[in-house]
């Protein structure tokens, strides 16, 4: 077993589970690109390094930090992807939230007998001091970005109470480009009523809105449900992974449940097309029920 999930066998027990209950679908011999619109990823972390994507356009003979836009795609020096907080080609992860999201998302595949990888194209979107409005169009923007990556899934484990016309375009064009987005429902303080919580909110197809739960399958008191929004359930609470500078840590979240869904997703190579089993066996009831039954 991964040494992510070593420290936390209920976990690990739970997502072998979760991955042998899904239905077998042919898996590709080349990496699932994965977009991670999030604070950004250590790309040097150990567990991590070998799975961010590279855009061979900047790679090479210098071209890494020439300043020059060699690809000529409109990002300068985007050899692993784009930060469109600063409008830069730093993908440094200072929060931390970024890459410990991927190192879930890598460890469920890791556990899977699957054999399939994936590649990570990190997209920062958040920065401390941001206003609602640079947000949005932060957001907005790295989700074109990632349709521009070929992105297969893109995981969204952040957002915010306002919704956006351009960006719920956006989305639906991930849609019709087959582009699955799974998104967490938000977090909350105890209490609190549910709020419609974007992207996760948009009642679009390809949208998959995750809301956190404990491992007795109880939704966790600070994760939203996305008010009048179909949600899927997956564990969240105290998940262990990645953190920048080599480390590695818990943290709690719909970000982390997010992150489960994505794993499970990309683990089985499933298509816009082959979620209709996913609905069937996560939604209906937690998944903390349905692994008790496997």
């Amino acid at each position: 077993m991964n040494k992510i999930l070593k420290s936390q066998t209920l976990l690990g027990i739970m997502l072998i589970s979760a991955l042998f209950a899904f239905p077998s679908f042919a898996t590709s011999l080349r990496p699932i690109r994965v977009a991670l619109i999030d604070t950004g990823i250590d790309v040097d972390h150990v567990q991590l390094k070998e799975s961010i994507a590279i855009n061979y356009g900047e790679f090479g003979q210098g071209r890494e930090n020439n300043g020059i836009d060699d690809d000529g795609n409109g990002y300068i020096d985007d050899v692993h992807g784009w930060n469109f907080a600063d409008d830069s080609s730093d993908i440094s992860d200072s929060v931390g939230h970024g890459t410990h999201v991927a190192g879930v998302i890598k460890a469920i595949m890791q556990a899977s007998s699957k054999g399939q990888d994936v590649e990570f194209i990190p997209i920062k979107y958040y920065r401390k001091g941001m206003s609602k409005h640079q947000l949005v169009r932060a957001f907005r923007d790295a989700i074109e970005y990632a349709l521009a990556q070929n992105a297969t899934i893109i995981n969204l484990s952040g957002g915010g109470p306002l919704g956006d016309i351009e960006e719920r375009s956006i989305v639906e064009k991930a849609y019709q480009k087959g582009a699955i987005v799974v998104a967490a429902a938000g977090n909350k303080i105890p209490g609190a009523r549910d709020i419609a919580f974007f992207p996760a909110a948009y009642d679009l197809p390809n949208v998959i809105s995750v809301v956190a739960t404990d491992w007795n399958g109880h939704i966790l008191s600070t994760s939203n449900q996305n008010h009048q929004k179909h949600n899927l359930f997956a564990p969240g609470k105290r998940i262990y992974s990645t953190l920048p500078g080599n480390r590695r840590g818990f943290l709690t979240g719909s970000s982390q449940a997010a992150a489960v869904v994505t794993g499970i997703i990309a683990a089985h190579g499933l298509k816009l097309g082959q979620l209709v089993g996913l609905e069937r066996l996560i939604s209906s009831q937690n998944i903390a029920q349905l692994l008790s039954s496997n």
